[in-house]
């Protein structure tokens, strides 16, 4: 019986991360290898989903240090618009981003992705500070 608790809780803790239908990304930084189509000028695009923890962080730390009013971000919400969902499977292509690894929240500045909420916060204080 400890067996199958420990088990069902295993299985709601991998659960629990921000995966998209495939599995959670690790928190690194990619960058693409091919053109990719591009933003505008300075601009970055955000991708994330509804109910997702650590895209919360994310957007949450955009509005605490004010970046949404210095920096051209772009949000994308990929769990429920096919269209961003397909843009942001298009971008993991480019930065060879292996399947298994895709989630969100993904920061695509048009040349690298940038991957987990410490990465992409990271990301946001370097620009902040330009």
């Amino acid at each position: 019986m400890k067996k199958i608790y420990f088990i069902f809780c295993g299985v709601l803790l991998l659960g629990a991360g921000c995966g998209l239908p495939v599995n959670k990304v690790p928190q690194d930084t990619t960058t693409a290898t091919a053109t990719a189509e591009t933003l505008p000028e300075g601009a970055v695009a955000i991708y994330y989903a509804t109910g997702c923890s650590h895209c919360e962080v994310v957007l949450g730390y955009i509005k605490q240090i004010r970046a949404d009013q210095k920096l051209n971000i772009i949000l994308k919400e990929s769990y429920n618009d096919q269209d961003n969902y397909n843009e942001l499977m298009q971008r993991v292509k480019i930065c060879g981003i292996p399947l298994y690894q895709v989630g969100v929240p993904l920061l695509w500045d048009g040349k690298t992705c940038y991957r987990g909420d410490a990465n992409i916060k990271a990301y946001l204080d370097a620009r902040m500070k330009k």
